[in-house]
């Protein structure tokens, strides 16, 4: 199945797993503002610069903020040909237009490329077991997350390559013997696809996905690029209903 992105709506489709699993996303009654993504979706890097400033005014005004791993197109198997490789550049250049951020195309000048998501999901899912504990920890979390996507975007790194890793490990202080072995461990995986059926479990209809939780019922804010003073105004009209 090729990826599915909407460049009308801003919004990557999700493919349904195979595997069917029970999921319940505990929330308590605090206010949570809840995050989908996944680094190689195209319109999550769009949003990026956006979410930093949605995380930091949920610091600013006492909101939880959680990043779930989306898993846009875990284990790939898109066939890499023109036609595929064509659909990713009209899709980046659109991206580019609407959000002003930052692709290149070196990754389409590869003869071979698996566009396998579950990677750079782990690697995200790895780094919040292991970024030194602090105030500013989920702050990180969402950083190493976004500089996955500029390595990627960018850069044109490859991030099914373990090694991609390593320079965003030493600068976020993470143990790169560390992050090798829980990228690899089996438990890993079996979380992070746990994880996968919780976005679906919650998301609307694609990604990025930006939603409230409050008073036991999820609102949604956002689930393509808009503004940063339109989500603020949409998040306050839904704390202030009685």
């Amino acid at each position: 199945m090729v990826l599915s992105c909407d460049h009308l709506q801003g919004i990557c489709t999700l493919e349904t797993l195979e595997e069917d699993i029970d999921t319940t996303f505990n929330n308590d009654n605090h206010p949570r503002l809840v995050y989908v993504g996944d680094p190689m979706c195209s319109w999550c890097w769009g949003l990026s610069p956006i979410l930093k400033q949605i995380q930091d005014y949920c610091k600013q005004n006492d909101l939880t903020f959680s990043l779930i791993l989306g898993g846009l197109r875990p284990g790939g198997g898109d066939a890499w040909t023109e036609t595929f490789k064509n659909f990713l550049k009209n899709e980046w250049e659109r991206i580019a237009i609407v959000t002003g951020q930052k692709f290149v195309f070196d990754l389409l000048s590869k003869d071979f490329f698996n566009y396998d998501t579950e990677p750079a999901c782990r690697a995200v899912a790895v780094s919040r077991k292991l970024l030194i504990e602090n105030k500013t920890k989920e702050h990180s979390l969402l950083h190493f997350f976004s500089s996955i996507q500029n390595k990627f975007y960018a850069f044109g790194q490859d991030p099914t390559d373990i090694y991609f890793y390593k320079d965003l490990c030493e600068h976020y202080e993470i143990d790169f013997e560390e992050f090798k072995h829980h990228f690899n461990d089996i438990k890993t995986k079996k979380e992070l696809l746990h994880e996968f059926h919780i976005a679906r479990q919650i998301m609307i209809k694609g990604m990025p996905f930006v939603g409230l939780y409050h008073k036991g019922t999820l609102h949604q804010i956002t689930l393509n690029h808009k503004s940063i003073d339109l989500i603020k105004k949409s998040i306050q009209t839904i704390l202030n209903k009685e």
